[in-house]
């Protein structure tokens, strides 16, 4: 049976429209008792996770009585049970990030590997049997904080998982693409970063979240009028976005419209994945341009021969970039650690290092890097740096 909630009660609370419904003259809120989450057509056919950007899901909205803007997470379980977890035992399933708010998803491959890494207890690549195996997933639809959510069914996805490593997640940044970024190819490959493609920064003294990466990012830059572009979640894919549909932004909607800004300028960007908020607002940008930007350090005998940064096209950039190896970890036991810096010229007039990698905002000691081939971004602006693993 539905439970019926009174839109005089809940109204407070509850942001969302309605549709015309009435029982006593007064509209009224259903709690469904489920939704339909479909099968879809690949469920029973083996998905690499490994070799996949996303999983593509489709549900019908909960009936609750009127149209309502509704939140989805995915969840993923490995034996179909969905208990909740307390401060001794673990939950039997793992909610993934991010949020989204059509009936049309898009799982992360990389999130549903690392879920079945936890919920199975991997600790080393030898417990994984190297087969394929079913997992679950349902949908969890929220309307408020203050109402309870609703589950879809669980359907069950044939899926080749891989060992992951269990670390704090690293932010989850988001990227710029589109005809005023970068080259203005609109091109989203990961070897786009940097010349097409643009990370959204991290914020300085911003706490992200270990377990999914989730917090704030912004971007600052000089935008042309009328020129359209997007944010992406995974380089590689268009499943989740942030684009613009009747002056709205619209987060995960393939169909909505690129970002404009209506007067040439300076623009700042922010992004809160927690609260699935974005904004742009203009921006009073005074601070020169550089000539140059070189990576040094001790993997070059410290500017011995300096890795030289290119600057993204388009105009008033302040972003850089360059692809380094490193072939050994730099050493940070000693009293005078190991690393790396950025600098605009021979005479470290002007020079950033940094605490902590492969993402961070400078301050002042060496970047402790780790052996590899890497995709280097560094934002001059607001100082924030990416050491992106490249093939």
């Amino acid at each position: 049976m539905k439970k019926k909630y009174s839109i005089i009660t809940l109204f407070a609370c509850l942001t969302f429209f309605w549709a015309c419904e009435t029982e006593r003259d007064n509209p009224v809120y259903h709690q469904p008792g489920s939704f339909v989450l479909n099968t879809p057509g690949y469920a029973s056919i083996v998905t690499d996770l490994q070799k996949s950007a996303t999983l593509a899901l489709t549900c019908s909205q909960p009936d609750y009585g009127f149209t309502a803007a509704t939140t989805y997470s995915v969840q993923v379980s490995i034996n179909n049970t969905w208990n909740a977890g307390t401060e001794d035992v673990p939950a039997t399933y793992v909610e993934l990030a991010p949020t989204f708010t059509t009936a049309k998803l898009f799982a992360n491959a990389f999130d549903v590997a690392r879920a079945i890494v936890v919920l199975s207890g991997w600790t080393d690549a030898g417990d994984f049997s190297g087969q394929p195996t079913d997992i679950y997933i349902r949908l969890k639809a929220s309307v408020s904080s203050m109402v309870p959510p609703v589950y879809s069914n669980p359907v069950m996805i044939k899926v080749l998982p891989f060992y992951i490593k269990l670390t704090d997640a690293l932010p989850a940044t988001y990227f710029l693409v589109g005809a005023c970024i970068g080259d203005g190819t609109w091109s989203n490959s990961q070897a786009a970063i940097g010349v097409s493609l643009i990370p959204l920064s991290l914020i300085e003294n911003q706490e992200y979240s270990k377990v999914d990466g989730k917090g704030e990012f912004t971007h600052t830059g000089f935008f042309p009028a009328g020129e359209g572009f997007k944010l992406i979640g995974v380089p590689g894919s268009w499943d989740e976005q942030w684009g613009q549909s009747d002056g709205a932004f619209v987060h995960n909607d393939g169909g909505s419209g690129n970002i404009t800004v209506e007067t040439d300028g300076w623009y700042t960007i922010t992004l809160n994945t927690i609260k699935d908020e974005l904004k742009i607002e203009q921006a009073d940008i005074n601070q020169a341009e550089y000539p140059a930007m070189q990576l040094v350090g001790t993997f070059d005998g410290w500017g011995g021969s300096p890795v030289e940064m290119t600057k993204t096209d388009g105009e008033h950039s302040h972003v850089w970039y360059t692809d380094v190896t490193f072939d050994v970890d730099a050493d940070v036991s000693g009293s005078d650690p190991e690393g790396c810096k950025f600098r605009t010229d021979d005479t470290w007039s002007n020079n950033w290092g940094g605490s902590f990698f492969p993402y961070s905002v400078t301050s002042g000691p060496n970047i402790p890097y780790k052996a590899g081939k890497y995709r280097v971004i560094f934002n001059d602006l607001n100082k924030c740096y990416f050491f992106f693993i490249s093939e």
